[in-house]
């Protein structure tokens, strides 16, 4: 299990090894995480923007 933090709100998420986000940030640590809470938020925000 490795802890990251999320770029959006500062929460400190536990990422299980087998955990599909785990893959994805183990191979690109440059990359911004993004929790799953934020990431709902974001994609929420995006479809009200779109007029949907």
């Amino acid at each position: 299990m490795e802890d990251v933090k999320c770029q959006v709100c500062g929460k400190t998420v536990s990422l299980e090894i087998w955990n599909q986000a785990y893959e994805q940030f183990k191979h690109s640590r440059d990359h911004a995480f993004i929790c799953p809470t934020c990431q709902a938020r974001i994609r929420a925000e995006a479809k009200d923007s779109q007029g949907h």
